[in-house]
This record gives C-alpha cells, sequence and structure tokens, in this order.
C-alpha cells in the first residue's frame, strides 16, 4: 500500500467516526483492533492512541524529535 492509498484509508476511518457513534465509541475504546479490522496496519510493537477534540480542549500530535534527521528515541 502506497502513502496516498494509507492516508485514504486513515480519512475513510475518520469519517466513518465522525458519522457513526458506535463506530467512534468503538475506536476510542479499542484503537488497535478497529484499524486492523478497517484493513489498516498498526504494528504489534506500538500504541495506537486516538483523542476526542471537544469544543473547549483541542489536541496537537507531534511527530518525534529528531537529531541528524533521524528520528530520536524518546524515554520514559
Amino acid at each position: 500500500m502506497n502513502a496516498q492509498q494509507h492516508a485514504q484509508q486513515w480519512g475513510q476511518l475518520v469519517s466513518q467516526a465522525g458519522r457513526d457513534e458506535m463506530f467512534r465509541a468503538r475506536l476510542l475504546a479499542e484503537p488497535e483492533t478497529v484499524a486492523r479490522e478497517f484493513g489498516l496496519q498498526v504494528p504489534a510493537d506500538v500504541e495506537l492512541r486516538v483523542v476526542e477534540n471537544t469544543p473547549k480542549v483541542l489536541h496537537l500530535a507531534l511527530p518525534p524529535l529528531e537529531t541528524n534527521g533521524q528520528p530520536r528515541e524518546l524515554s520514559d
């Protein structure tokens, strides 16, 4: 799957979550399972978190820190 197809699938998942209250609740509760059922690959060693914006709380996802152009490992 190329990057464009991957982005399109994620967009479809988000779109469905915007229309279907039960799907949205499941996606919030079981993101990895729902994403895989939707045909998206989530590596076993990656944790997927889904957050919900509200009128008073907006979330901004930042990419990993980079060192010399490479992602930097973050410690706990």
